[in-house]
């Protein structure tokens, strides 16, 4: 607001462009970007995302699985092509490979934590985190075919994330826990539950058909 006299994306946008990409034009956008990312539960900003959700009711982690992260990249997405592409354009391929960087860290640290859980809420908050890392190289490409098809990724793994949050509430509300050895052979009596969390899984995976 300092630099340009406005809150308005595109009309600081504007005003950015006209130069120059100086130190606070630097930190604004660090700080911003910064913020978004915690709400994205980007590493190494992810440390709140796996406790939230372990005891968050299932309509709150429906919304967290399948928007509240999502909606950190999609602000990271709107201020940066709209306030941010002009100024830093000489500095792009810099920013690209910082972005890249952290999305690419953000996946595999997000899998390896998925793979290593029993707690199933904690499983899907790290699936989440690793989505989050993909879909944050698809915007940190910075060019307007990884800017759409992450969009188009992000609407579907919501959707799907959602549903296996679904899944999960049913078993946590039958059973009052979604730890795996305390599930092991309660699900005989939910078949439609486990085909239904199998479809979700595999549409997460991304397998055809999906």
């Amino acid at each position: 607001y300092g630099r340009t006299g406005a809150l308005n994306l595109a009309q600081m946008g504007r005003a950015l462009a006209k130069g120059p990409a100086d130190g606070l034009v630097v930190v604004s956008y660090a700080l911003v970007a910064g913020g978004l990312l915690v709400k994205a539960a980007a590493v190494p900003f992810h440390f709140w995302t796996a406790d939230a959700y372990a005891v968050a009711p299932t309509p709150v982690g429906l919304l967290l699985g399948g928007a509240f992260s999502e909606l950190g990249l999609f602000g990271l997405a709107r201020v940066q092509w709209t306030v941010f592409h002009d100024v830093l354009a000489p500095h792009e391929a810099e920013l690209r490979a910082i972005l890249v960087g952290l999305g690419v860290l953000t996946a595999i640290v997000g899998a390896v934590m998925c793979a290593a859980q029993h707690h199933l809420k904690r499983m899907l908050a790290f699936a989440t985190i690793s989505h989050v890392g993909l879909f944050l190289v698809g915007i940190g490409l910075l060019d307007a075919g990884g800017l759409a098809g992450a969009a188009i990724w992000i609407v579907g793994d919501g959707l799907v994330k959602a549903a296996l949050f679904a899944t999960v509430g049913l078993l946590n509300d039958r059973f009052a826990t979604v730890e795996e050895a305390q599930l092991h052979g309660c699900g005989r009596e939910l078949r439609w539950v486990g085909v239904l969390f199998c479809v979700g899984a595999l549409a997460v995976a991304s397998l055809p058909p999906f």
